[in-house]
């Protein structure tokens, strides 16, 4: 992923459909196979939404663990975002047409079943993903791991291993501490539970924003090696675009 788009690079350097679904811009940094990004918000914010456009910019397989929201409307929102479309456009749609609109998200598995952690280098194989997206992190079960800050402590270390051997890209939603949400600002340190995850992590992107409003700002908020960022937009509550300014 690289500026003026979220783009996924491979090994080569060369970016793999960088100018498609050009909706989150103005990304000064790369994101590279073996990286673990961090996606933290405050519940209601649209980190789903954001990470669904950032998936609908590269043709790259990806596996989608969707452990909060429901496939079929995860699926839906997918449709919204690929075509502009509102729910109302989409259920009129399928009422009156054959399935096309999924053909822009055939890159896209998405699992519902809230996996063990050790399952999810079978279902990487199996669906061959070169991107994992965990929404959200609390959803994995930890057999035998009962404790909070324990559990996140073991899933940071275990997706940023898993990260590194498979040679891929893990973003891993992250729902923020009450006591984040009541100051507001938000940093490395604001995940529930503890920091473990964000500490293990390559990068941490905050997002940002009033519930009731659509503005919404992408900072990160660690980078290493890179340059830190800013992108402020819109988020379109009936088709969940994400519009750069």
């Amino acid at each position: 992923f690289r500026s003026h788009c979220l783009c996924t690079h491979d090994h080569s350097g060369h970016s793999r459909n960088c100018t498609a679904r050009n909706r989150i811009g103005a990304c000064l940094f790369l994101i590279l196979p073996g990286e673990l990004v961090v996606l933290i918000g405050d519940t209601g914010v649209g980190k789903t939404a954001i990470m669904q456009n950032l998936c609908l910019q590269t043709d790259l397989p990806i596996l989608y663990l969707s452990l909060e929201v429901h496939q079929n409307l995860l699926f839906r929102r997918f449709i919204q975002i690929a075509h502009g479309m509102t729910k109302e456009d989409v259920h009129q749609y399928y009422q009156n047409n054959e399935n096309k609109l999924s053909n822009a998200i055939s890159h896209i598995k998405v699992v519902t079943t809230p996996p063990d952690f050790d399952s999810i280098e079978k279902i990487i194989k199996d669906t061959n993903a070169k991107i994992v997206v965990v929404d959200v992190v609390d959803g994995i079960n930890t057999p035998g791991i009962v404790d909070e800050t324990a559990k996140t402590a073991y899933l940071g270390n275990g997706l940023k291993v898993l990260a590194q051997t498979k040679d891929i890209i893990i973003f891993a939603v992250h729902h923020i501490s009450k006591q984040s949400a009541v100051a507001g600002r938000l940093g490395v340190h604001s995940g529930k539970g503890s920091s473990s995850i964000e500490q293990k992590a390559d990068k941490v992107l905050v997002v940002e924003g009033l519930r009731e409003m659509p503005n919404r700002t992408i900072r990160s908020e660690k980078a290493r090696d890179e340059n830190q960022f800013k992108v402020t937009g819109m988020l379109n509550p009936k088709t969940f675009i994400f519009t750069p300014n």
